[in-house]
């Protein structure tokens, strides 16, 4: 299994992957981070960009033999401004960007002025393996039923959670999409 964290401020997800199983994991921040050696082996590692403006060749590159990644996890999030339209706004295009980079280009609406263009390599396939399984944390709003409705139809399975550790006052999900087509 080859993992692909993309994360906003620290990656607990690489280290609890990290242990007792095999495969690799990589993890993807804007600010440089330190793999903790006393969780993480060479197998970790991390790559220092911009998730927005990443090139998915770039991203595959990271994979075993440039094949892609099994698993991918989106842990982005907008700093928050309090104003719960923008901060919606701003999570759905964090989310929407993880969903190009796994699966390629991405149209929710399904209208063609919806489409992903402004991405550097938009018509790209994505860096998730056929099979492959994708976690990406968004802001609840009207705006995510069209992530779930698109994910539906590229993975086998595509749900929403909310963990039960999650604050009451907090408006984050996890959408969850499990074998992708």
């Amino acid at each position: 299994m080859c993992s692909w964290c993309l994360a906003s401020g620290g990656m607990p997800e690489l280290r609890s992957f990290g242990e007792g199983r095999s495969g690799c994991w990589c993890g993807c921040e804007e600010q440089k981070v330190k793999v903790p050696s006393s969780h993480c082996d060479s197998r970790v590692r991390t790559v220092c960009a911009d998730a927005m403006t990443l090139l998915k060749d770039h991203a595959r590159a990271l994979s075993p033999q440039e094949k892609g990644f099994s698993v991918i996890l989106s842990d982005m999030c907008p700093v928050v401004s309090g104003i719960t339209t923008k901060d919606a706004a701003l999570s759905v295009e964090l989310g929407r960007r993880a969903l190009s980079l796994a699966v390629g280009k991405v149209s929710l609406s399904g209208s063609a002025d919806d489409s992903d263009d402004r991405e550097p390599d938009a018509n790209e396939a994505g860096v998730l393996r056929r099979g492959g399984n994708l976690v990406i944390k968004l802001l609840e709003s009207e705006d995510v039923q069209g992530f779930s409705k698109f994910c539906k139809t590229r993975f086998k399975k595509a749900s929403m959670l909310r963990p039960k550790a999650t604050r009451s006052c907090s408006r984050e999900i996890y959408l969850i999409c499990q074998g992708l087509k």
